[in-house]
């Protein structure tokens, strides 16, 4: 599997906190869902410290953290978006306690406490280590949660269940990991049965078209943006993202490029940088990687992005400079490598 990934930051970074209006479809963000970012280079021993030698971390990894927030965060009614993306700035105390809790940028004031709650209430960390000794560290922890209870409804088994079994096939996918078809397709069993109940999951139609895409299933992954499209809570930039990167795939790079340019039309590169984002990846497949460094490079001197320049920016434009198209559509198009 490949380890470049620029439309999540949503499955990496920002992956984390990617998904605003449903637009997180398209990153995987997904996937890294939880992933630390260092903010600052701090030099003095007597601060808290923003880069250390051995960044403090959640017990058990990012992996405990994600089925930690899975089962710990709570929905209330208001809180009716398919999913929570937040980002929250903490330090991580020498006796692994957080402390300064605060959410980063978000305007939702229900979303914004329980996020505060959520990592006030995790149990200790492991300390961040410098010089040999534990420091404490500022982190940012970006949070992305599915909502699989709407309207304030109480999860079910299946919901647990489903939640399981993505946090699984992730973590495969985050350590390289080759999937059996018969674990594919139990997954996929999954998937479908959630969208029997929900058909507009955004999450559940995404590793499905996915999972499809990864089994060399093509007709299958298009019969599912096809049906998602007819669902009442259809994204039309994730259909036609989706479908370019299944024809994409195929080699059918013309008829792929006139869906990237229509999935194009729906984003607004002035509303969010996770906008910008999306529109430097469809640059990228569309015009190659100068364009797509333009777009970045835009954002990069825009003042209301500063405080994610470091973070994601910076990781981006990086990544940008080794664009290679058909390396990228495998990525986001592919969930899992298969054995």
């Amino acid at each position: 599997m490949q380890t470049y990934n620029q439309f999540s930051f949503i499955r990496s970074t920002v992956s984390s906190f990617v998904h605003q209006a449903h637009y997180g479809l398209v990153i995987r963000f997904f996937f890294l869902l939880f992933t630390l970012i260092p903010v600052a280079c701090v030099a003095d021993d007597s601060k808290v410290y923003d880069v250390v030698e051995q960044m403090p971390q959640f017990r058990g990894g990012a992996v405990a953290m994600r089925e930690y927030c899975l089962r710990n965060f709570r929905f209330t009614e208001g809180m009716d978006a398919p999913t929570v993306n937040v980002s929250v700035r903490c330090i991580v105390r020498k006796d692994g306690t957080l402390d300064s809790v605060k959410v980063v940028g978000a305007s939702d004031t229900d979303v914004s406490c329980e996020a505060v709650r959520l990592v006030r209430s995790m149990p200790k960390w492991i300390p961040g280590m410098h010089d040999g000794k534990a420091v404490d560290v500022r982190v940012t922890v970006p949070l992305s949660i599915i909502n699989s209870k709407p309207g304030g409804r109480v999860i079910s088994a299946d919901d647990i269940r489903y939640g399981k079994a993505v946090m699984r096939m992730l973590t495969y996918n985050e350590e390289g990991k080759a999937v059996s078809v018969d674990s594919l397709n139990a997954f996929i069993g999954f998937l479908e049965h959630t969208l029997s109940i929900r058909p507009d999951h955004p999450n559940a139609v995404e590793y499905l078209i996915r999972s499809y895409v990864s089994l060399g299933k093509y007709d299958q992954a298009l019969k599912t943006v096809a049906r998602y499209e007819k669902s009442k809570g259809c994204v039309p930039m994730f259909v036609y993202f989706y479908r370019g990167l299944i024809y994409d795939m195929q080699g059918h790079s013309d008829n792929a490029d006139v869906q990237y340019a229509n999935a194009l039309k729906y984003v607004d590169d002035e509303k969010t940088l996770f906008d910008v984002l999306h529109k430097a990846l469809l640059m990228g497949f569309l015009k190659g990687r100068r364009a797509q460094l333009d777009v970045l490079s835009k954002a990069l001197d825009d003042p209301k992005y500063e405080s994610m320049r470091r973070d994601i920016l910076l990781p981006r434009i990086r990544e940008a400079q080794q664009f290679e198209r058909m390396a990228s559509v495998r990525y986001n198009a592919c969930l899992v490598d298969v054995k």
